[in-house]
């Protein structure tokens, strides 16, 4: 094993003892010292000895050195063991442990709660994201349960969802649950988790030995989708999804064909005048929205509210083979909507109005217009 000649003279083993390089450190001569002062009766030692193989080209191998010291008064008197090289079981231990190290560090740089628990909801691990929210070491965490750090009522529901996993075996979808961290910041967790089985295939026993929990803060995510809710009140959908994905969403001036619809109210102005605020702005929302929903059911982009009117594109920001065909259907669809709102005001015993719209198709200008502060797309 170590390409050292027979015999058993003294020269030989000081070779030995000053060749080898335990892999606790240190020399191999002191770890044998330690075992005689400590009166032990076995030792065992992991060492590193010189390559001298041919076959391994000077690579250096692991050698086991294992055995009983027989003591006499006072002092050991003998020791009796033996060498095995144990190169390939090392090298493949530190291939495992190399790898564990680095899917500790994946897990533990991921910006996502990553843990896993016995079947009694107790951490077997948890990931260091997880641990600087809930203030815990996570070495720290191992063998305690989510009561313990986050409250009966938060820890409590967390162990009735690992109960039913439990139970059925079956991963638990993403679902939404709101948790405060120790610096009081509010997160929302979309949180998933699986069953973990043993992972000997030949196990015949096959329920959960643990679960598996991952969860996302997309508490950004919903704040990004309520924004974009609300500005899709005030902006066309379309312009909002141009917007949110181009740096410069309408690019420098042009000049594109396309159509282009107005509508207001007929004589909106003296009504304005003789009605009852409330009266008038009922009969705007009503207007509005219908408009609104004949502009989206035929393809258009509404460009603007204009008091008592709107204005709306049929090719910008997306041009079509049906723009002026869409601006056509709008404009029917506007004047049947307004015909249908004053047949129902009138059973109401409300104020109705007429709606004149008009219909262009050619060459357009168009740009945003305004300020670093409120800027819109401008139509001309």
């Amino acid at each position: 094993i170590l390409g050292l000649p027979h015999g058993d003279d003294l020269e030989g083993f000081q070779h030995l003892l000053s060749a080898m390089r335990p892999a606790q450190g240190g020399r191999l001569e002191d770890h044998l010292a330690a075992s005689f002062n400590g009166r032990r009766r076995r030792f065992e030692v992991e060492c590193l000895w010189p390559g001298a193989d041919p076959e391994s080209n000077g690579a250096p191998s692991w050698i086991v050195l294992r055995g009983i010291i027989l003591y006499g008064i006072g002092e050991p008197q003998r020791v009796v063991g033996s060498l095995r090289d144990i190169t390939d079981r090392k090298h493949a231990q530190l291939e495992l442990e190399r790898m564990e190290h680095l899917l500790r560090t994946v897990i533990d740089s991921v910006p996502a709660l990553i843990n896993v628990k016995d079947t009694e909801s107790r951490y077997v691990m948890m990931n260091r994201f997880q641990g600087e929210l809930y203030g815990v070491e996570p070495r720290d965490a191992v063998g305690k349960i989510s009561s313990d750090f986050v409250g009966k009522e938060y820890g409590g529901l967390s162990r009735q969802y690992d109960l039913e996993v439990l139970e059925s075996g079956v991963a638990q979808p993403f679902t939404e649950r709101d948790f405060v961290d120790v610096s009081g910041q509010t997160h929302t967790w979309y949180t998933a988790k699986s069953p973990l089985f043993d992972p000997d295939p030949e196990s015949a026993d096959r329920k959960p030995i643990g679960v598996i929990t991952v969860a996302l803060d997309v508490a950004e995510l919903k704040a990004a989708e309520r924004a974009r809710a609300n500005l899709s009140r005030y902006v066309a959908p379309a312009l909002v999804d141009l917007m949110a994905t181009a740096e410069q969403p309408f690019g420098p001036p042009r000049q594109e064909d396309a159509a282009v619809l107005f509508a207001d109210l007929v004589g909106f102005t003296t009504l304005s005048e003789t009605w009852p605020p409330q009266d008038v702005f009922s009969l705007l929302r009503e207007f509005h929205d219908r408009a609104a929903r004949a502009v989206f059911d035929t393809g258009g982009t509404l460009i603007k509210f204009t008091g008592d009117g709107i204005m709306a594109t049929f090719g910008l920001p997306t041009k079509s083979e049906r723009d002026a065909a869409n601006a056509l259907a709008c404009a029917r669809a506007l004047v049947t909507a307004v015909e249908q709102m004053n047949a129902a005001r009138e059973r109401a015993a409300l104020p109705s109005a007429r709606v004149a719209v008009g219909v262009h198709y050619g060459p357009l200008l168009i740009d945003a217009l305004g300020s670093d502060r409120r800027t819109e797309v401008a139509v001309v």
